[in-house]
Parts: structure tokens; C-alpha cells; sequence
């Protein structure tokens, strides 16, 4: 399940980091499936395995309820001499949630396993908050896993071990966060769920990590910010007497609980001073010739570069520098452009630029007021079908426990030998196609929905994933996608994937192909942004023209969703005299549209 893309991880970073390699990959854990996402960013951005050649390997592991996106700035700093792999654990950001609670030990086996599973050989590894208890329990079960750590912010305080008094000490450290770093955890706890994140909690905070910590033999790094409540000084240093004394502590200033984030220069001198340091399993360590080679193009002077540790002094902040460069000015600067006064502006100005903009033709349209009501309140009659239908195939389930499955007749003649996939849209579920699958069913088409594309909230790439991994687990080949809007946009990137030889064609109903105006009215960390004309997904498959051959487009006569039109240079499209978004799937034009579209398709083989 890989694919090198340019992704939203870069977002907020200082430069570009080298695009990663995004793998979505299945694992069992404790009798159950879980998904596991990891970004791998080579040193010199090429497509080679983790840690070949002798680059050493860091490892990136976040705390509840986040991604790994608050690790970019981080990874910036390390790309230059490692290698990096971050990760988003089970459940958390648009992964799947687990069926059941992992627990501490659940989440440190997925950790061994996908390092396993990534081959990678005595990396060094960094946890941050519950990161961090992942981080002494994957060590616990596996010792030889890694010879070198850095724990940030480990939770939680023996002292104050209870739900009411870890609230308090996150939202102490929280208000002095930089305000940046709520951008990105905010809706990152926002796609994990309420759901997940209080299943987690409990194990977060039950964990022994001081008693499990006695067993990790490996060099330990222990670092806190200076108004992180959640780690306070004593709880440090109680955790380096646990490991055996030889632990070293650092404490940043003017840091809180995510010290990775505004300080990850700091964070990534200590990361590559430990990588420098040999490890007790004989892992790799940051060659010399790397960080001169780094120098000289920073033009580095050569009095500063004696050794491997003063280039890295040299290039990266030192304990001191970071306590003493925050001037009074700077800091009432900093607060005052983080203040929620300040960042309410920006983001009402943000709004109001993009729906000015987004919705100034559209709004205006005759068309788009007629056709908007009808086709919406059409929508929810959709939501409510589809509900109906899911909460009969629950009840089916524990009555008889299994559901009922759609049976293809027997035919003499089919409309199409080859199994047609519905991929689903935004805020779908692979039930929007249910009026199509039967009418396709009743001509002898083998109809399979693919379930796994929830609600298709998933990065565009993402969600090509689980419909590749569909196809491989079937086995399939010269098979039809049939996609409705985001779907189309999945489904062109599966053609361009590594199973993309398993699809004959694709055909699209009212897919945005150029994006939506309308994504300026979705909130900045809402998953209709994806849509935005400006996403970096959208334009990169529009660089790929060489597979429009293969789409074949159904367009609205008037699609209020899609005010640039849905037409795609270079793919046949077949323009309906119905207008509407929603009713592309199941409208009796449409329908009639698709199936003759299969069959010319059959035919034309």
C-alpha cells in the first residue's frame, strides 16, 4: 500500500521536507485488524529502503488523540542526516478505529510490529506524551528493538494519577502552547473521535510506565518543557531513578507540553547527538562525512566544524541559546499574534476571502437556486434510506448473525463479465449506491461496494489505499470503477497507483475534477477542504493526464456542488438533462446512463 505523494504534511513547515512514502498497512493486534499509517522520509529523498547505506533511522511516535503531523518542523530538522519514519497509531487521525481498546501494550505491540514490518534495525526512537509509554512498553515486549530513546513529556505523574488532576495539568500546559500547535491538534482530535479517545484514556492513564521503565536497558533521554504540568521536574527525575540513574534529562525553556513543535530545533540536536552516540545493539549512528557535507552547504565556517559535535552545536541550538533568545518584545509579539483575539481575525478574514470568492458566480445563479433545494432535501431522503437499510441489516445480524447478501441470477447473457466497484463520495456510504446496484444486479452485474471507505473523510490517497487493497484481496482484473464526486478523484488515483493495471475503466459521476469553489465555506480543518481548487492532491493528478483515456465522465446539466463543472480534458463525458449532485447516483437518467456505459464498454472489448 505505497505510494510517494505530495501530502498536507507539509503544511506548516519552515521548507520542504522530501515526500514521503505513505504506507496504510493492516496489522493483527490482540486477535483484532488494525491499521497503522507511517510516512518515511529518506535523508536524500530517494525512494530507497529505511536505514540502507548505513543511515540511521529515527522513529516518531505522537500521543492520544493526535497524528503525526505535529512531528513536520521535526522532521525537517532531522531529514538532513537520517532517516525518518513517523506514525499515526491505530484509530487515531482518519485511521479506522480498532473494534476494542488497544491498550498501552497493544499500541507498543503495533509499534514493534510495524518497525518489524518496515525492516528497520535498531532505530532511534522518540515518544511524545503517551507516545512515550508506547515507546517503554514496545521495549518491554522487545528489548533488542532499539539501544537508543528520547521521551518527551511522559505521562503520567504517579502523584497525580487521576482523571480531574491530568485535565487540569493538560489545560495548564495548553494555554501556553503556541497557538499553531492547536491548529493542528484541535481537528486531530476532532477525527479521532470522542468515542476512541475515552477508550484510550483509561490505559493512558493507568499505566505503570515508572515500573515498566526499570526493564528498558537502552540509553535514555528524558526531556520536558518548562511549563509542561504534565511532566513536572520531580516526575522526571522519579522516572531517571526508575531506569537506573544513567537517564539524561534536559529541560527546555519557554516550552510546554509539545516542546517538539516551536522548539524542534533543540528536540532534533538531542535526537542527533543520541543517533551519534553508539548503541548496545551495534545500530547505525550519523556518519561524519553526512554532517560535513552538511556544513558546507549551510557554508558553515570551517573553525566552527573541528568535529561531528560542533557542526551539530554549530548548526542547531544548544540549551542555552534556547533560554536566552526570546526577547521581551519577542515574547509580548508572540502572545499577542497568538492571543484567540488575533487568530479569530485571521481566520474570519480567511473565510470571508474564500467564500467571497468561492461562491460569488454560484450564489448569483438562477440555476443554483432552483436546483439547490430540491437536490439537497433529495440528500437527506438518501441519508435516511441508507440508515433505514443499515439499521435493518444490524438487526438481521443479531438475529440470524450473518446479513443477508445480494445474489447474482443466473444469465445467459450478462451486461458485463467483468465485477464493478462503487467507490462513494464525501459523506457517503457505499449505500448511496444501492438503488444503482440492484438495477445493475437485476442485468447480471457483479455488484461490490467497498465498505471500507467509511464516509470517505480520508486523504484522497488514503482512501485509494483501502479500494487497491480491495482489489488485490480479490484478485481481480480488467475491473470498472464506478466513483460519485471525491470517488472519482480516488478512483483516478488508483489508476495511477501499483494496482492500477487491475481497472479497465473508470466511470465518474459529478467528480471535481479542478475541485470545488464551495470547499472555501468548509471550516479550515474540516475534510471538505480537500476539495479546495488549491489542495495539493487535486493538482497533482491533474499533472496526470496520461490515464484520462480511461475515465468516462457523467455530468449534471447543472451540478451546484461543482460549480467549475465536472467534464475532464481528455475522457469521454456524457452530459444529463438532470440537474443536481446528489441525484447522480440513483436518478433514473443516470442509472439508465451507467448502463449503457457498461454495456458499450463490454462491447468494445
Amino acid at each position: 500500500m505505497r505510494r510517494a505523494v505530495t501530502v498536507a504534511l507539509n503544511a506548516w513547515s519552515r521548507k520542504k521536507i522530501p515526500d514521503p512514502v505513505i504506507t496504510m498497512r493492516a496489522l493483527s493486534i490482540d486477535g483484532q485488524r488494525v491499521f497503522v499509517r507511517t510516512y518515511r522520509v529518506t535523508r536524500d529523498g530517494s525512494g530507497r529502503s529505511l536505514g540502507e547505506g548505513g543511515v540511521p533511522v529515527i522513529v516518531l511516535v505522537h500521543g492520544i488523540g493526535v497524528s503525526a503531523r505535529y512531528f513536520i518542523p521535526l522532521a525537517n530538522a532531522l531529514a538532513d542526516v537520517a532517516d525518518v519514519l513517523m506514525m499515526d497509531l491505530p484509530g487515531f487521525s482518519t485511521l479506522p478505529v480498532p473494534d476494542k481498546a488497544l491498550g498501552i501494550e497493544g499500541f507498543g505491540r503495533t509499534l514493534v510490529e510495524t518497525i518489524r514490518a518496515e525492516g528497520i534495525k535498531d532505530p532511534v526512537i522518540l515518544g511524545h506524551s503517551m507516545g512515550a509509554q508506547v515507546v517503554v512498553e514496545a521495549l518491554n515486549e522487545a528489548p533488542d528493538l532499539a539501544g537508543r530513546i528520547l521521551l518527551l513529556g511522559p505521562p503520567v505523574n504517579a502523584a497525580e494519577r487521576s482523571l480531574v488532576r491530568v485535565g487540569v495539568r493538560f489545560l495548564q500546559s495548553s494555554a501556553l502552547e503556541p497557538f499553531r500547535v492547536g491548529l493542528i491538534a484541535i481537528p486531530a482530535y476532532l477525527q479521532c473521535g470522542m468515542h476512541w479517545f475515552v477508550e484510550v484514556l483509561p490505559a493512558m492513564l493507568g499505566y505503570p510506565v515508572e515500573s515498566k521503565i526499570a526493564n528498558v536497558s537502552a540509553a535514555l533521554v528524558l526531556v520536558r518543557g518548562e511549563h509542561d504540568y504534565v511532566a513536572p521536574p520531580n516526575w522526571i527525575e522519579d522516572l531517571a531513578t526508575a531506569s537506573g540513574g544513567a537517564a539524561e534529562i534536559y529541560t527546555v525553556a519557554h516550552a510546554a507540553h509539545s516542546v517538539m513543535y516551536e522548539h524542534h530545533d533543540l528536540i532534533a540536536h538531542r535526537l542527533i547527538e543520541l543517533a551519534m552516540t553508539a548503541s548496545p545493539l551495534g545500530g547505525d549512528v550519523v556518519r561524519e562525512e553526512d554532517l560535513r557535507q552538511l556544513a558546507r552547504r549551510r557554508h558553515l565556517p570551517e573553525a566552527d566544524a573541528h568535529n561531528p559535535h560542533d557542526i551539530v552545536t554549530a548548526l542547531l541550538p544548544n540549551d542555552d541559546e534556547i533560554a536566552g533568545r526570546e526577547t521581551s518584545s519577542a515574547k509580548v509579539r508572540r502572545r499577542i499574534m497568538g492571543s484567540p483575539l488575533a487568530a479569530l481575525a485571521h481566520a474570519g478574514h480567511v473565510l470571508v476571502t474564500d467564500v467571497r470568492d468561492g461562491t460569488r458566480e454560484t450564489f448569483r445563479s438562477p440555476q443554483w437556486r432552483e436546483t439547490m433545494p430540491g437536490d439537497y432535501w433529495h440528500s437527506l431522503k438518501q441519508e435516511k434510506a441508507n440508515l433505514v437499510a443499515a439499521a435493518r441489516d444490524a438487526l438481521t445480524i443479531m438475529r440470524r448473525g450473518w446479513a443477508d447478501e445480494a445474489e447474482i441470477e443466473e444469465f445467459e447473457e450478462r451486461l458485463t463479465p467483468y465485477p464493478v466497484y462503487t467507490v462513494s463520495g464525501m459523506a457517503q456510504t457505499w449505500r448511496i449506491f444501492g438503488p444503482l446496484g440492484d438495477k445493475l444486479r437485476a442485468q447480471g452485474v457483479d455488484v461490490r461496494p467497498i465498505e471500507t471507505l467509511g464516509r470517505s473523510m480520508a486523504p484522497i490517497d488514503e482512501l485509494a489505499a483501502r479500494v487497491e487493497a480491495r482489489l488485490r484481496h480479490d484478485d481481480v482484473r480488467n475491473a470498472v470503477l464506478v466513483a460519485h464526486s471525491k470517488g472519482g478523484l480516488v478512483a483516478k488515483c488508483v489508476l495511477l497507483g501499483p494496482e492500477g493495471w487491475r481497472v479497465r475503466r473508470v466511470i465518474a459521476l459529478g467528480t471535481p475534477w479542478q475541485g470545488s469553489a464551495l470547499a472555501g465555506l468548509a471550516p479550515l480543518w474540516g475534510p471538505a477542504r480537500q476539495l479546495n481548487p488549491a489542495n495539493g492532491e487535486i493538482a497533482k493528478l491533474a499533472r496526470h493526464p496520461e490515464v484520462n483515456g480511461r475515465i468516462w465522465t457523467v455530468s449534471a446539466s447543472f451540478d451546484e456542488q461543482v460549480p467549475q463543472g465536472t467534464t475532464l480534458e481528455g475522457a469521454r463525458d456524457v452530459a444529463l438533462e438532470q440537474a443536481g449532485h446528489n441525484h447522480l447516483t440513483d436518478g433514473a437518467e443516470a442509472m439508465a446512463v451507467v448502463s449503457r456505459l457498461l454495456a458499450e464498454d463490454a462491447e468494445g472489448e
